[in-house]
């Protein structure tokens, strides 16, 4: 027993001589390549570490990120198709190949700019509205695309006469018939006329007929008729009414001649003194002259005071001078019992002036009314 103890032993010590190789180590630490090493005699203790892997991408396989070693291969790349933005495209790896593509432009519009449909890229400017202007139906409106601004102008109406019917005179449209024609009886000098577009009709008279109507001989003779002539009506301030006469004297040949003669003569050329003094009087005050100061003015100049100047002025005065300008000569005749007069031959006549009814002479369907009395008109 003693024995067998002794030569365990000695086992065991020579065993610790055998391994003993009496270096002091330099450890260099385990890799996952190699185990815990000494780095004087390179002897290794324990084991190599695992791997610390990166898992593979469309760049590198596998790959030890510590000793770098790979195992099995890259991955295929993530590919993005090109656009014209950018060529394709590896979405792992940012990697391109080939070139981006061309926009697909859209032409610019009134209110957008040139537009790529893929990427939305502009270029340039909207191309603005291309305005056709408002007219009397339609509003104003882009020719391109269509849209609107406004309202419409509306008809400007031009009134219809005998040729034409009731027209627009901006864009001429016509609305409504004709009117009726203004017809101008027919004379020896011209045939029956409208006076707005100077269409005829039949012939002209060969004779004036007009005036062999059994109105226009009923008519043919004197027509008078009392008046009171105001300062109204005279256009003066101050002289008084005065009574007159008016004479219509219509001749056989067409010929109509008003006439107006002051009633009472004497009394006509006291007014008219008294008129006339009291304005050569007013005269002289807007010198700052006095009655008697503007007497003494006529008596150096004249040797008349006023009054006496007035008499002599009104000695051979004609008392119905004043109103000649009220007298005047006409043409005339009567169709259909309504009379139609004009200044001369060559004028265009007028009417609704005067009628005949029951023998009797009015003004416009009524008796005319002077100085807010009506004037009764009878046959002298």
């Amino acid at each position: 027993m003693k024995r067998r103890f002794l030569i365990v032993m000695l086992a065991l010590v020579l065993t610790l001589l055998l391994t003993a190789c009496g270096c002091e180590h330099e450890w260099k630490a385990a890799s996952c390549s190699a185990p815990k090493t000494c780095g004087l005699c390179g002897e290794m203790e324990g084991e190599a570490l695992p791997h610390t892997w990166q898992d593979a991408t469309c760049a590198a396989p596998k790959t030890c990120s510590v000793c770098g070693q790979t195992e099995g291969e890259a991955l295929p790349h993530t590919w993005q198709d090109a656009t014209c933005a950018a060529p394709k495209t590896c979405s792992v790896c940012g990697q391109t190949e080939g070139e981006a593509l061309p926009h697909t432009w859209q032409d610019a519009t009134c209110t957008t700019a040139k537009t790529c449909t893929v990427c939305q890229a502009t270029e340039g400017e909207p191309l603005g509205h291309t305005w056709k202007n408002a007219t009397c139906t339609t509003v104003k409106t882009c020719t391109v695309c269509e849209v609107t601004e406004g309202e419409p102008l509306g008809h400007t109406w031009k009134a219809a006469t005998c040729t034409v019917p009731k027209t627009c005179s901006a864009c001429g449209t016509a609305e409504g018939k004709t009117a009726a024609h203004k017809w101008q009886e027919a004379t020896t000098e011209a045939p029956k006329t409208c006076s707005v577009c100077n269409l005829t009709e039949g012939s002209k008279l060969k004779t004036d007929s007009r005036f062999t109507t059994k109105a226009t001989k009923s008519l043919q003779g004197a027509w008078v008729s009392n008046v009171v002539l105001t300062d109204e009506m005279m256009g003066v301030t101050g002289f008084g009414d005065v009574a007159c006469t008016i004479t219509l004297t219509f001749g056989k040949t067409g010929s109509l001649t008003q006439t107006i003669k002051v009633n009472d003569e004497k009394d006509y050329l006291k007014k008219l003194k008294a008129y006339t003094v009291e304005q050569m009087y007013a005269e002289f005050a807007q010198y700052g002259m006095s009655k008697e100061q503007g007497d003494q003015a006529m008596l150096d100049t004249y040797g008349l005071n006023v009054n006496d100047y007035v008499d002599a002025m009104l000695k051979n005065y004609d008392v119905n001078a004043d109103l000649k300008s009220y007298n005047v000569e006409l043409v005339y005749y009567v169709q259909d019992g309504m009379l139609y007069k004009a200044l001369s031959w060559s004028a265009k006549f007028e009417q609704n002036k005067f009628t005949l009814e029951n023998g009797k002479l009015k003004i416009d369907g009524v008796a005319l009314v002077e100085g807010g009395q009506p004037l009764v008109w009878q046959k002298a």
